[in-house]
């Protein structure tokens, strides 16, 4: 950028700009520092007519950092600068962004181009964590997460490419629809396999078909021989099934409750936005605790870790 500094003067006068900071020091003339003043020819920015009239310009040194400064000149009186120079009115504020002047119209630009891609998101309510559990912000009938990318972050972003935060939440929603239902398939397939190692009822009709058979058996026996036919009892009892068929089906009831368990706790789990890894990570955790069930790497469209704002992440949610 150039011609920041404007002064209105006499037409084929000499002027001289000079930059102060909030401390009351002076820049050098490159920009580069600040001091308390010393001579006039060290601080001088030579101010330049437009053709005959009267209106004079300069360039701000762009190695000054962003912030507040004040302007003033002064009328060169000789060939140099010099402390003797007449000032020409008060200094003036000049606000600076590092590379170009901060101006009304710079500012309404701004907001317009922030208000474009902002107000397709919910507003933040005060107070409210950002930590943010999407499970709290999801609507029942449309799925949409209700949240905005500022209460993930707790600051507020601004797109360097249209479009990239729309595709990073899609990306993200699609990792966590897979990893639930891979994480859903796995375990109804372990509990199928369990299932099908139960005992089938035909089996367990036999079971208790042989247990009552001997009851009746051992009755008839008790009331024909008496209680003192040992041998007879014994004959009888070596033929129900032993205790381990019914260990053997306890187990199973046991590893049904198990999966079963395991399953509504993979989905009442808490979806937490991690940030303080490398890569951030979507992590599942066992409801109301911070216990991690699975977790899962953030990536964005190019494949590289998700790992600061500039990865930019969500316009909307696509559903299915």
């Amino acid at each position: 950028m150039s011609n920041e500094l404007h002064f209105d003067g006499e037409t084929g006068k000499t002027y001289d700009a000079y930059i102060f900071n909030t401390a009351g020091q002076v820049a050098v003339t490159a920009g580069t520092s600040f001091e308390d003043w010393v001579a006039a020819d060290t601080y001088d920015i030579e101010l330049i007519e437009v053709g005959d009239s009267g209106h004079f310009v300069g360039t701000f040194p762009s190695a000054i950092a962003a912030g507040l400064y004040g302007v003033g000149a002064r009328e060169r009186a000789g060939t140099n600068p010099a402390n003797t120079d007449e000032k020409v009115g008060p200094a003036t504020d000049f606000e600076w962004d590092g590379s170009a002047e901060i101006t009304r119209s710079s500012v309404d630009a701004l907001i317009d181009a922030i208000k474009v891609k902002t107000d397709f998101l919910p507003s933040a309510t005060a107070g409210e964590e950002t930590g943010i559990m999407l499970t709290n912000h999801i609507t029942a009938d449309s799925g949409v997460v209700e949240a905005s990318v500022e209460q993930f972050l707790g600051t507020a972003i601004t797109e360097t490419t249209p479009g990239y935060v729309a595709d990073a939440f899609t990306d993200l929603y699609d990792i966590a629809t897979t990893v639930i239902a891979n994480v859903q398939t796995a375990a109804f397939n372990a509990l199928n396999t369990e299932v099908e190692d139960l005992p089938t009822p035909a089996s367990i009709m036999s079971f208790v078909k042989t247990g009552y058979v001997a009851t009746i058996a051992m009755d008839t026996l008790t009331k024909a021989s008496g209680p003192g036919d040992l041998a007879a009892v014994k004959s009888i009892t070596d033929a129900i099934p032993d205790a381990g068929a019914l260990t053997a089906l306890l187990a199973s009831i046991a590893i049904i409750d198990t999966a079963a368990a395991a399953i509504q706790g993979d989905v009442e789990a808490d979806i937490i936005i991690v940030t303080s890894t490398t890569p951030w990570e979507v992590h599942y955790r066992t409801k109301g605790t911070e216990t991690v069930r699975f977790k899962k790497q953030l990536k964005d469209i190019t494949g590289a870790d998700i790992t600061a704002v500039t990865s930019i992440i969500g316009q909307h949610i696509h559903t299915t």
